[in-house]
């Protein structure tokens, strides 16, 4: 048996139906865990051809995961979620059926207006690769020690990976995780990734301050390593933008955005906002300008995805204001238009246009 597809669920039977028809032809099993649906998802899984085992939900992501892995009898694994869907053909199996590597990147989209990143989905169905962290679960220390002592090798597979992205009320589930990741903070306190999800869940329940807290401690730890993780710059454009909403500077979070990650998206933004917020619409103007050329179709980050709209609608909306404020009525006519034509409900940026046009007229009168 070449491929297996490992599941986790709860109350995913709006969701599941999609994701098997997605897997139906490429994998040769399907193993579901539920951790304690009352919805008709282990119906829908066991309708789906799935192997479906019940598990004790004890507030671990990993312990799930790893249940589906001593379940899996493929040579592979491929592990996805009920609100996702993939993408692939026959050329996956036969990469699969002939290669070496110990494990496969895909192409992954986080959500509806993400840009894709590669992230480790398919591995060799092997004891010594399982998932830890009870929550933000991840195998790839594992796989990064095969490759270290082994000489193992990670390629990259023809296969996407699209999430359907979170809607409705995002509050039970950041209740859900709040205690999780306090606990896994405690356990890894050097994980910025955490850091940064701590904080946006305090975010997403409406505590700014607590926010800014857990975004500092991943800032404090970014500065303690010598050579930052990319993931870091997450952690520093977070804690950037709550200070310019909250009426302050961020000059110190930007330099140190330049001078770890001057190539990276988010500093360019970051660092845009922050000469806006200074009122320097000169020096944010060539920043944005250079967000508006990047095609974000074609941007596939090594472990970041980016909001795509920084490189469209927002970036055009900005340097609508950087021209407006700078008197060039008719550049930010320009450049209203295009955040209406990519965003045509948007009613802001219907008026600003209207009133850019109207003083563009005057200007030529």
């Amino acid at each position: 048996m070449l491929l297996s597809a490992a599941i986790i669920t709860r109350d995913e039977a709006e969701h599941l139906p999609g994701c098997l028809e997605s897997i139906s032809e490429i994998v040769d099993e399907i193993v579901v865990v539920d951790t304690g649906s009352r919805d008709a998802t282990v119906a829908i899984a066991r309708g789906g051809g799935a192997r479906v085992a019940c598990l004790l939900w004890r507030d671990d992501f990993a312990a799930a995961r790893n249940a589906t892995l001593d379940l899996a009898r493929g040579r592979w694994i491929l592990y996805i979620d009920a609100d996702e869907r993939l993408t692939a053909g026959a050329e996956l199996r036969d990469e699969l059926a002939t290669t070496n590597a110990v494990a496969g990147l895909v192409r992954f989209q986080p959500g509806r207006h993400s840009t894709r990143y590669r992230e480790y989905r398919l591995f060799r169905n092997r004891p010594d690769i399982r998932f830890r962290g009870a929550i933000h679960e991840t195998m790839v220390p594992d796989i990064q020690r095969l490759v270290a002592t082994e000489g193992a090798v990670v390629v990259d597979m023809p296969a996407e990976i699209r999430h359907l992205g979170y809607e409705g009320d995002q509050g039970p589930k950041h209740r859900r995780n709040l205690p999780l990741l306090r606990r896994a903070v405690q356990n890894d306190p050097d994980r910025i990734y955490l850091w940064f999800h701590l904080g946006a869940v305090h975010e997403g329940l409406g505590d700014a301050d607590a926010a800014a807290a857990a975004w500092i401690r991943g800032v404090e730890v970014a500065r303690r390593q010598s050579k930052p993780s990319p993931l870091a710059v997450l952690v520093y454009a977070k804690l950037a933008f709550y200070r310019l909403h909250s009426g302050h500077a961020a000059d110190d979070l930007v330099a140190e955005l330049r001078d770890y990650f001057p190539h990276d998206p988010l500093t360019a933004w970051v660092s845009a906002h922050n000469a806006m917020a200074r009122g320097q619409w000169n020096e944010a103007v060539p920043i944005l300008e250079g967000l508006a050329r990047i095609d974000a179709t074609a941007l596939i980050h090594p472990v970041l995805s980016y909001d795509e709209r920084i490189f469209g609608e927002f970036a055009a909306h900005c340097l609508g204001l950087c021209w407006f404020h700078l008197g060039d009525n008719a550049r930010a006519e320009h450049w209203f238009t295009m955040a209406a034509e990519a965003e045509p409900d948007v009613e802001e940026y219907r008026l600003k246009r209207q009133l850019a046009a109207v003083r563009a007229a005057r200007a030529r009168a």
